[in-house]
């Protein structure tokens, strides 16, 4: 048995459904349990998605926790083997210099943001 693509479930969850394809596969849908389930799932994450507003991105966090960060990690961290200002050209404008740690943070922070803004554009 042949299941619906992940694709096409997608357009169907967003509500793209108009052809002779669609109506085979909806056909299909229901018959199929596992293709129902994954039709189900994609359209609550649809619903969900299409309800974030820019106040639900994240964003991030203000200079002071930053340096609070950066504060209590050379207080207790160990020397870095490379310092930090070896490579300060490879950072943003802006970005808080120190332990390796708080660069790594900036970029899972920087990352969460990005993939935000992506998913956003993706569903509309």
């Amino acid at each position: 048995m042949t299941h619906v693509d992940h694709a096409h479930l997608v357009d169907l969850a967003r509500g793209n459904a108009a052809s002779r394809e669609d109506a085979d596969a909806l056909r299909h849908i229901a018959r199929c349990a596992p293709c129902r389930q994954e039709l189900d799932g994609i359209t609550r994450v649809v619903a969900a998605a299409s309800g974030v507003g820019a106040s639900d991105l994240p964003v991030g966090p203000p200079p002071r926790v930053w340096q609070r960060i950066e504060r209590e990690l050379f207080e207790t961290a160990e020397p870095a083997p490379v310092s930090v200002a070896d490579h300060s050209d490879a950072l943003p404008a802006g970005a808080p210099k120190g332990h390796p740690a708080v660069r790594c943070l900036l970029l899972a922070a920087l990352g969460g943001i990005l993939l935000a803004r992506w998913l956003r554009r993706a569903w509309r």
